[in-house]
């Protein structure tokens, strides 16, 4: 499987993922769920690089505000357990996503969607 995310404002009023797209967070959300509910990604009892790629994404598109996860809480836990094992992980990367979130929110962020099976992306300029 291969994930391919993009962030589009979301949080705090700002556009937020096309309906489409929010369905297909969804899906991809489900399906790291199945993934990490007895442990990691590769399905083992460590972590694994493909950990940290995906918490990578996953912690990007949350300070974009382009996902919410409430409704997931073994990919909340899941991330927790990741965040804890890296050593300095939010002084190294927390601080950055959220101030890149919040440049991110108040910029002139595209809206993102689907087109014919393939990401669309429209920037505002006014």
């Amino acid at each position: 499987h291969t994930l391919f995310f993009l962030g589009s404002g979301g949080a705090h009023g700002s556009r937020g993922p096309s309906k489409e797209l929010s369905i297909k967070y969804s899906e991809i959300l489900t399906w790291i769920t199945d993934m990490v509910k007895s442990g990691y990604v590769a399905g083992t009892a460590a972590m694994t690089l493909a950990d940290v790629s995906l918490l990578t994404t996953f912690v990007c598109l949350k300070a974009l505000g382009s996902v919410d996860t409430r409704g997931y809480p073994f990919v909340e836990a899941w991330a927790q357990r990741c965040k804890q094992q890296l050593p300095r992980y939010e002084e190294v990367c927390g601080h950055a996503m959220e101030a890149l979130g919040s440049l991110y929110k108040q910029s002139k962020a595209p809206t993102v969607g689907l087109e014919n099976d393939h990401l669309s992306i429209k920037y505002f300029t006014s």
